[in-house]
């Protein structure tokens, strides 16, 4: 099967500046965008049926992904960009001991490998200088997380999160193009649409940076 858009996704820790950068997208691209806020952690849930049973926690995390996985293969096979704000990929981060290692296995399985991932990359001052969020300790460490993660993924880039939000954006639409499938049309005057579900909204509202 012809791959016939795309699908990136943004990391970095709190305060890199992921959900600003991928909801600027959308007005700065010549292609169609489609949005997918997919943390796994970062948001409160309303309760459910879920919570009743056995495992629901992970039951709930299983089926978020999957709903992450099914939009993001719909939306790049009508040819948009997909911008997963986070990635269930992140799961890796997490994976020790047995249950951690089976929910890596389930996220391989359930969501689809982005074309491309996108670091953004910040001394872990400049980030707690931001948010205030975890300690500057917390976030070295996860920033160099990140960094072993990205190098498990064939296509990735890091951009400089340091700059100004229209310097980041430029930045990534740059690696964004570098990386766009061969044979589709990169042009600029077509129409670029954002489509974010009402669900999307409020959670990446819970979960900015």
């Amino acid at each position: 099967m012809v791959r016939r858009g795309m699908c990136i996704a943004l990391l970095g820790p709190d305060g890199a500046g992921k959900t600003t950068l991928a909801r600027s997208l959308a007005a700065a691209l010549p292609v169609r965008v489609h949005y997918v806020y997919s943390g796994l952690w970062q948001r409160r849930e309303r309760r459910s049926w879920v919570d009743g049973v056995r495992g629901g926690p992970r039951l709930r995390r299983l089926l978020r992904v999957a709903r992450i996985g099914m939009a993001a293969r719909w939306y790049r096979g009508l040819g948009h960009l997909v911008v997963l704000d986070r990635t269930p990929h992140e799961v890796r981060l997490r994976a020790t001991g047995l249950n951690g290692r089976l929910n890596a296995l389930a996220v391989r399985l359930l969501a689809p490998t982005p074309d491309l991932m996108i670091l953004l990359d910040a001394p872990p001052e400049v980030l707690f200088a931001r948010k205030g969020e975890h300690s500057v300790e917390v976030l070295d460490g996860l920033r160099r997380s990140y960094r072993m993660m990205l190098e498990q993924f064939p296509a990735h880039a890091t951009v400089d999160a340091r700059a100004d939000a229209e310097t980041v954006r430029r930045q990534a639409i740059e690696v964004i193009r570098e990386h766009w499938p061969a044979g589709r049309a990169w042009r600029a005057g077509t129409t670029a649409t954002r489509r974010v579900p009402q669900q999307a909204r409020a959670e990446s509202a819970e979960s900015r940076g």
